[in-house]
């Protein structure tokens, strides 16, 4: 009963549906589960999306909502000039042949494009963001 309340309370994206794409510094296993819980926290938690609209936060609710059924990436970037890891989530059914190697980035992608950053250092999610436009990096 224990096992079925947390995996109600704490979805996880299977490991299969994950991929480490390090192109500035070398991505951690254990820096990618950081993340992931960081994610988490920040999908469950209103009081740190309070400086979203309430359109974004709706976004918010449907990535909660469909977690499970994403695939993920996590990308080395320089934001802000820190070195943070872009954790980006894209529908799992939908075929990237080449999802394992290259980012995956979507024109008018939807609600189930979406990235944010990960800031390491600080243990938090920054710049939620959906893929309604290409993003650059």
């Amino acid at each position: 009963l224990d096992t079925m309340l947390d995996a109600v309370l704490n979805p996880t994206i299977p490991k299969e549906n994950q991929a480490i794409l390090s192109d500035l510094t070398r991505i951690s296993e254990q820096d990618a589960e950081k993340a992931m819980k960081a994610v988490m926290t920040f999908l469950k938690s209103p009081e740190l999306q309070s400086e979203y609209s309430n359109t974004v936060k709706m976004y918010i609710y449907n990535a909660l909502k469909n977690y499970t059924k994403l695939q993920v990436q996590f990308i080395s970037i320089k934001e802000d000039g820190q070195k943070r890891i872009l954790c980006n989530f894209f529908p799992g059914l939908i075929d990237h042949p080449k999802w394992k190697t290259d980012e995956v980035q979507a024109e008018a992608g939807g609600a189930l494009y979406w990235r944010i950053s990960y800031d390491p250092v600080t243990d938090k999610c920054l710049n939620f963001r959906v893929q309604i436009v290409k993003l650059e990096r």
